[in-house]
């Protein structure tokens, strides 16, 4: 007996995040480097944990630096329902690094 799934088959990130909705319909584009804030304000880089982002020591700014600075396209997923805040940190060094594109993961609107 010889079964045939058929299907898309993605990659799952390890942080879970309710993203926001967006009304607009764009494909997703490619990305070497996933930022996700989860609701609880964890950073994770590439499903890599960093831990709560108001916590980070100076050695952990660094490699997140290094890693921002190494990707020219990245995808950046914040959680609708963490505090805009705690985002700074993370936008002021997405700021001074060298990349040139930088997406927001939104859901689409039902």
């Amino acid at each position: 007996i010889f079964f045939m799934v058929a299907g898309k088959i993605t990659a799952k990130d390890a942080a879970q995040f309710d993203a926001p909705q967006s009304l607009a319909k764009t494909a997703p584009a490619t990305h070497e480097q996933s930022i996700i804030l989860d609701a609880d304000g964890s950073l994770w880089l590439d499903n890599k944990s960093f831990g709560a982002i108001n916590t980070l020591s100076q050695d952990d700014w660094v490699e997140v630096e290094n890693q921002l600075g190494a990707a020219k396209n990245i995808i950046f997923k914040a959680d609708a329902n963490l505090p805009a805040s705690l985002m700074d940190p993370l936008l002021k060094r997405l700021r001074a690094s060298d990349t040139s594109n930088i997406q927001l993961a939104v859901q689409a609107a039902p």
